[in-house]
């Protein structure tokens, strides 16, 4: 009975991420890095006996494979530590250790955060190497008593921005082959995604009499060098192969022959990784073609070249945070205008001791918002005041009125005045509006210590 006692139910515990996959966004030299957050919970139906609880945040990369056959088959691993982090939520940090606790029964939450660096290497599942991340968390129990854990893996994957020179950069091979033609083979940019169609354009212009192409082909090839500190290995394979047999059978010699060959990036690991470079995994890939004629006395030959390409898990979207709103949203927001600003800045002041008596039953001050008509650019500032109220900076009626309801279109002097501003004006508009001119120096010190100032 005793011992049912200490072991009790196992409890239900979870870990859980804002989410699983952490997206770095950039090369590793220029990434910011990403925060890891999320929450430890605990559900226990009576209460339990425990030594610690403990999280830990873990990152590897491992190497290994095996060479030769038989008694000359050679084993090369190796390992490295990438990140480690940990969190002690049982006991607390700072607290006089005991041999147990006891947590009571119910819900038990801890939550973690933790900034992860921008340069780690991004998740990979590859033959002869492996980049990892998890999560742990442990609850020691007493002794003879099973511990608690659960693990969850935590993926990394690197994101391109748009503004990347390379995605802009045009690929192009152009050359004259032995007398025989001029061709050029082009490519719309040097990074592709997973899921992606790469468009292999080949352009042909035949010199040579009775010259015939018998195929073009495209292949996406793949390789990873392993490296430990004593010996590496490289693995290549053709992740994907495009070939169209006679693509110009229709054309003549006089004509240029144009075609385009697509090969499509497979969509996930590990039918392709991703390129990575690092000490120990270094991954690449290269984009074949080859051209094979058939000659007039029948003789074949083939053209062969290669550019290298990268391979990256998915660009960067935009979010809304960070694209610049459209000029129709822009354009309605309220311009800054004095009268405006003295509206805004009205508020209640202290009543003098006369009128106090007298306004002890009207209700508090309200004010209407400010309203903008569409695009007639009518903004119009209203106040609804009582008696006795100054403004910011000690104005007021005589009567005691206070401010009354204003169009803000009505000041003079208002450089929108009459224009519409739902549409950008002409260079012309802009060359003949005569602005002040303005002195590219500072103003001198005394000038701003005698300035006017607000006052409250």
């Amino acid at each position: 009975m005793m011992v049912n006692n200490i072991r009790g139910r196992p409890g239900q515990l979870q870990i859980n991420v804002v989410d699983d996959q952490i997206l770095l966004h950039g090369q590793a030299e220029e990434s910011a890095g990403k925060l890891l957050q999320g929450s430890v919970t605990l559900d226990l139906a009576e209460p339990m006996k425990v030594r610690a609880v403990h999280l830990k945040f873990s990152g590897k990369m491992k190497v290994s494979w095996s060479e030769g056959i038989g008694h000359h088959q050679h084993y090369h691993k190796q390992e490295r530590i990438l990140i480690s982090h940990k969190w002690q939520y049982v006991p607390l940090p700072d607290t006089p250790v005991k041999k147990t606790y006891t947590l009571a029964a119910g819900q038990h939450k801890w939550f973690f955060e933790l900034p992860l660096p921008g340069d780690l290497p991004q998740s990979l599942e590859a033959e002869g190497g492996r980049v990892s991340y998890r999560l742990k968390v442990v609850v020691e129990r007493p002794t003879f008593i099973h511990n608690i854990i659960k693990k969850r893996p935590i993926r990394i994957v690197r994101c391109i921005l748009p503004t990347e020179f390379q995605m802009s950069q045009t690929l192009e091979i152009h050359n004259t082959w032995s007398d025989k033609m001029d061709y050029s083979i082009t490519l719309p940019s040097k990074i592709y995604a997973h899921g992606e169609m790469i468009p292999i354009s080949f352009d042909i212009r035949p010199i040579a009499t009775n010259l015939r192409v018998r195929s073009l082909s495209g292949t996406l090839k793949e390789y990873c060098t392993y490296t430990t500190s004593e010996r590496s290995k490289t693995d290549t394979r053709a992740v994907r192969v495009e070939r169209q047999d006679k693509p110009f059978a229709n054309m003549r010699s006089s004509q240029d022959w144009k075609k385009v060959v697509k090969v499509a990036v497979p969509e996930r690991s590990p039918l392709i990784f991703c390129d990575a470079d690092n000490d120990m995994i270094r991954i690449r890939h290269k984009l074949k073609f080859i051209i094979s004629l058939e000659n007039a006395d029948g003789h074949t030959s083939e053209l062969r070249c290669s550019v290298p390409v990268i391979i990256v898990d998915t660009f960067v979207q935009p979010s809304e945070g960070n694209v610049l709103p459209a000029y129709d949203d822009t354009w309605r927001s309220v311009p800054y205008d004095r009268a405006v600003w003295d509206v805004l800045r009205t508020r209640t002041s202290s009543i003098s001791a006369e009128g106090a008596s007298s306004s002890s039953a009207v209700p508090p001050p309200q004010r209407e918002p400010i309203t903008i008509a569409g695009r007639t650019r009518a903004v119009s500032v209203t106040s609804t005041s009582k008696p006795g109220f100054h403004d910011d900076f000690g104005n007021s009626d005589g009567n005691g009125s206070g401010y009354q309801p204003r169009s803000v279109e009505s000041s003079s002097g208002l450089w929108w005045h009459g224009m519409e501003l739902s549409r950008v004006p002409s260079y012309r508009t802009v060359a003949q509006h005569h602005q002040p001119a303005l002195s590219s120096s500072p103003p001198a010190y005394d000038t701003l210590s005698v300035s006017p100032r607000w006052t409250r």
